[in-house]
């Protein structure tokens, strides 16, 4: 029986061009205890700026992150404070 090979997820499959690496990316704080996978769509919360999983359903304290305005272009493991990512 031959075994299969899986390749893990890259950069390349979510982005096939960008026009300037330095005026499409930008770095943002992620919510904590909270681990984000490559690709993973985000929103900002309103109160706190910070970004979470989107679209989120609006419950107390994830307000404005129903709203997707953000790809996170690599993974994230969980911490237990907030981390910055691009």
């Amino acid at each position: 029986m031959s075994a299969v090979l899986i390749s893990p997820a890259t950069l390349g499959d979510l982005v096939k061009r960008e026009s300037d690496p330095d005026y499409t990316r930008e770095g943002v704080s992620l919510k904590a205890s909270t681990a984000y996978p490559l690709g993973a769509v985000l929103g900002r919360i309103t109160a706190d700026g910070k970004y979470t999983f989107s679209p989120a359903a609006s419950t107390t304290g994830t307000e404005g992150a129903e709203i997707a305005c953000a790809v996170l272009l690599h993974p994230v493991a969980a911490s237990a404070t907030d981390t910055q990512a691009v």
